[in-house]
């Protein structure tokens, strides 16, 4: 039995368990800061269900572009329930994106077929001031974008950032030795060009690890945030995050 055939069943019932106990979770619907949270949990729970399809049907392609949001949105988990204001940032970035996409309609919406109905629009001008307002409003508190590194960084995971971020980086941008590995084989007869290969164990551990990962801690870090320092209900989780991390040892 290979890697893959081993370590798919264990990361599954990971996932299983993580649904289960996030099901009994409870949170106060006047808190933000508990709100953002759970949202971001649900988003990684959404995320880790589709890496765990994309995988099962050997789609190493979309496995990887997954994983790397997957981490993009456990680093905003880790953010908010550290510092409730970090609302502040997150909505920073949503009205940036706003004034980037109404300044693009306003100078060429007349040519670009996805941007017509928001050109030269009154309502189109109003908001785009009420979001300029807006960010001006949130610089004067020392508020403003963070890119994905600052992130990261305010996280205190830069060593995620240079290392399996980077490494799926790689795969989600079309890079030419990941698009070689991912599609070309050589064959007796020449190059071919093959779909849904089976992984490798190094890409099996590199996914699952980091799926998995994030899955147990993403529970850990909201349920402490809504039940203090030592939440309960995560010993199973951990176990079996530890069950499945005890494959990549077997198999070196």
């Amino acid at each position: 039995m290979n890697l893959w055939d081993k370590a798919l069943p264990r990361f599954e019932e990971l996932f299983r368990q993580v649904r289960e106990v996030t099901r009994e979770l409870g949170f106060s619907d006047k808190n933000k800061q508990h709100i953002i949270a759970v949202l971001l949990h649900g988003s990684i729970i959404e995320i880790a269900d589709g890496i765990l399809d994309t995988l099962k049907r050997s789609n190493g392609t979309a496995a990887w572009i997954l994983t790397r949001s997957l981490l993009e949105t456990f680093v905003d988990l880790i953010n908010i329930a550290d510092d409730s204001g970090y609302a502040d940032f997150m909505n920073a970035s949503f009205l940036e994106q706003q004034k980037k996409r109404i300044g693009i309609a306003q100078n060429r919406g007349a040519t670009n077929p996805y941007l017509k109905s928001i050109a030269d629009n009154a309502r189109t001008l109003q908001h785009g001031q009420w979001v300029g307002s807006e960010l001006e409003r949130l610089k004067e508190k020392g508020v403003m974008p963070l890119n994905v590194k600052e992130r990261f960084e305010r996280a205190g995971q830069l060593d995620l950032y240079d290392g399996p971020y980077s490494i799926m980086s790689l795969h989600t941008h079309n890079n030419l030795g990941a698009l070689e590995q991912q599609h070309l084989r050589m064959q007796p007869t020449g190059l071919t060009v093959t779909y849904f290969r089976e992984l490798s164990d190094e890409d099996v551990r590199m996914l699952l690890d980091t799926a998995g990962g994030v899955l147990a801690h993403s529970l850990g870090v909201v349920k402490s945030l809504l039940e203090g320092d030592s939440p309960k209900g995560l010993e199973g989780i951990m176990e079996e995050l530890g069950g499945l991390r005890d494959l990549w040892e077997q198999n070196a």
